[in-house]
């Protein structure tokens, strides 16, 4: 049975902190206000609908994010955490978020990421991280890059990546400094920029 969820002016929709696993399935987040900036280690949660810190095994499943002024969904410090089957849009900054490290070991797979950084340049996808696997996506229509990946030892594979990069002047459809990954079988269109931006330290 699905559960909708409409909330207005809330600074987060969900809070979730040191949590070891949890999982989030058939819930429609919408709403938050979300805020501009901020840092990352403070009492307050991270700018997104669903905020998630030093947590293992959360996973969300089959939820939609939308009409939100942060991010969809943000990670700290992840650990064998995933993000399956969710279709998230029209948010202010990144669908998904992977922040500051973690164990690693995280997944975004059969999503639906779209119309982000309404309020900038951000990513859709953004994983700063070990060991992330994004697998079977159709991520587009965005202002910046569709994927950053600061990550080593990730795959990026049977992706659809396509009308990103539409108000950004640096970057692709694949960007960051990608080393020891695996990058297969993705098909990026429609951007008028690189599909694959590797920078400075991408290797292997």
């Amino acid at each position: 049975k699905t559960l909708q969820c409409v909330l207005t002016r809330a600074r987060c929709l969900m809070e979730v902190n040191n949590v070891r696993s949890l999982t989030i399935d058939g819930i429609v987040f919408e709403g938050c206000h979300g805020g501009f900036g901020g840092a990352l280690w403070t009492a307050e949660p991270l700018n997104a609908a669903l905020s998630v810190k030093c947590s293992r095994r959360v996973t969300l499943r089959n939820c939609e994010i939308r009409n939100t002024a942060a991010a969809g969904v943000m990670f700290l410090k992840a650990d064998t955490c995933r993000v399956q089957k969710c279709d998230i849009h029209h948010v202010g900054a990144s669908c998904v978020d992977f922040e500051d490290g973690g164990a690693g070991n995280v997944e975004v797979s059969g999503c639906e990421l779209h119309h982000g950084g309404v309020f900038s340049t951000s990513p859709l996808l953004y994983f700063q991280i070990v060991r992330a696997h994004a697998i079977g996506n159709h991520i587009h229509h965005g202002p910046g890059c569709g994927v950053v990946m600061w990550t080593p030892r990730s795959v990026l594979a049977s992706n659809e990546i396509d009308h990103v990069m539409q108000r950004a002047r640096d970057g692709g459809g694949l960007y960051g400094g990608q080393v020891y990954c695996r990058i297969h079988d993705n098909y990026v269109h429609d951007i008028g920029w690189p599909g694959l931006y590797n920078d400075e330290g991408g290797r292997d």
